[in-house]
């Protein structure tokens, strides 16, 4: 009976640490993706202007974009060993509501401002579509906060109804 303050404050300790990892684990998340967000407007619009230019077409992703993807599947390769699903599923939910908002923005501000984007916009879009459904296999929770968000939604489909799919 003695021992059992000690282990409710050495639980509450453990919940607390577990807490701030996984919090430090989206902010480096966001933080990765705030760094993208600036560069990938500029990307987007110098690889509509000038398609094939360094190898890229209109339809794959900017390097950005690709990069965001190969530190996604990072973090997944990382985390999933050690962590419970349930851990794992918090992460990429918060990740995944972070991405959806700033690169929905960023794809639609894209949009709005010069249609001669669509195509790259479409192919940055569809790369992280991709991810997330790689990211399905590991996790549900990306089901909950993907299918109902405007990245989703209405990027993918004014980019579709655009380029007349």
């Amino acid at each position: 009976a003695l021992l059992m303050p000690e282990f409710d404050r050495l639980l509450q300790d453990l919940t607390m640490h577990m807490d701030e990892v996984h919090s430090k684990l989206v902010d480096i998340m966001r933080d990765r993706l705030a760094a993208a967000v600036q560069t990938l407007p500029g990307e987007v619009r110098q690889l509509a202007a000038h398609p094939g230019q360094g190898g890229a077409s209109a339809d794959q992703p900017s390097h950005t974009v690709a990069l965001l993807v190969k530190q996604l599947g990072t973090l997944r390769a990382v985390l999933a060993p050690y962590l419970l699903k349930e851990e794992v599923e918090f992460i990429f939910g918060a990740v995944a509501r972070a991405y959806s908002d700033a690169l929905s923005e960023t794809f639609e501000g894209l949009l709005a401002q010069d249609s001669s984007c669509e195509g790259v916009v479409r192919a940055n879009a569809l790369a992280m579509l991709q991810v997330r459904c790689v990211l399905l296999q590991l996790t549900t929770a990306l089901v909950t906060a993907w299918p109902n968000d405007k990245y989703a939604a209405s990027v993918m489909n004014t980019a579709a109804r655009r380029a007349g799919l």
